[in-house]
C-alpha cells in the first residue's frame, strides 16, 4: 500500500529517507517476492503549461482541429536547488463526458495516453480523438530520470 500523504512534502519526505529500500511480499496464492528500489528525493518542477490557455472562458473552447497543448521544459527541482534530468513527458487526456455505459470498454473514460521525449515539449492532439462539443481533462507529466514525476492539469472544451 501507499503510504498516507498527510503536512508538507517536506514532512513527507523526511519519514522516507533517500537510500535503498528492501522488499519482502506474499502474493495473493501464498508466492513470495523480493526486492529493492532506491529513493530518491528528486522531484522535477512540475510543468510550466503555455497552451491551451483561457480565452477569457474558463475552461477554454477549442477548435477540435487545432489543439496544441504544450509546456516549459522542466530543468529544475519541485525542491531545493540543483538540475533534473528528464526522461520523458507523458500526456493523459480524458474525455469524462458523455459517459461510457458498454460493459466491456475498461472505464468509463476515453483516454489518450502519449509518451514523449524529453526534447518534446508540444502535443498536437489528433483530431480524431476528440468529438466535437465535449469537455476534455489533461495532464502533463514530467518524469525524472530517478522514475519520480510531477503533474500539472488543465482542461478544454472542443466545438466543431
Amino acid at each position: 500500500n501507499e503510504p498516507n500523504f498527510d503536512g508538507t512534502i517536506e514532512e513527507f519526505l523526511a519519514r522516507f529517507p533517500e537510500g535503498v529500500y528492501e522488499m519482502d511480499a506474499r502474493t495473493g496464492k501464498g508466492g513470495e517476492l523480493e526486492g529493492e528500489a532506491t529513493l530518491t528525493h528528486v522531484l522535477p518542477a512540475l510543468p510550466e503549461i503555455i497552451r491551451p490557455v483561457s480565452d477569457g472562458v474558463d475552461p477554454p473552447v477549442l477548435d477540435r482541429n487545432n489543439i496544441v497543448i504544450e509546456w516549459e521544459p522542466v530543468t529544475t527541482r519541485f525542491i531545493g536547488d540543483g538540475p533534473v534530468e528528464i526522461l520523458e513527458y507523458q500526456v493523459i487526456i480524458d474525455q469524462d463526458e458523455p459517459v461510457r455505459e458498454v460493459p466491456w470498454i475498461d472505464g468509463k473514460t476515453r483516454r489518450a495516453l502519449i509518451n514523449l521525449p524529453a526534447s518534446v515539449t508540444s502535443l498536437k492532439v489528433p483530431p480524431e480523438f476528440l468529438l466535437p462539443d465535449a469537455p476534455y481533462n489533461f495532464e502533463v507529466m514530467a518524469i525524472e530520470i530517478s522514475g519520480n514525476s510531477t503533474i500539472s492539469v488543465g482542461e478544454f472544451i472542443t466545438r466543431e
